[in-house]
């Protein structure tokens, strides 16, 4: 998780790949919460398609679960 805060912090967290990396690895570690709050911070960054937001709405619902 580590290295994904630091890819976020570099990109001044407007990377949504980078925080969407850090939404999964919190997800692995078995912080769904964080998981989710990542997970959302990804989704409102600019410059993203209706389809990137609906993937990542996927993803939401799954951390959701």
């Amino acid at each position: 998780m580590l290295a994904g805060k630091m890819a976020c912090e570099l990109s001044g967290w407007t990377n949504a790949v980078n925080v969407e990396i850090l939404a999964a690895a919190c997800e692995f570690a078995d912080d769904y919460e964080r998981a989710v709050d990542y997970e959302r911070q990804a989704m409102n960054i600019e410059g993203l398609t209706e389809e990137e937001r609906g993937a990542m709405l996927k993803i939401l619902s799954h951390y959701d679960e």
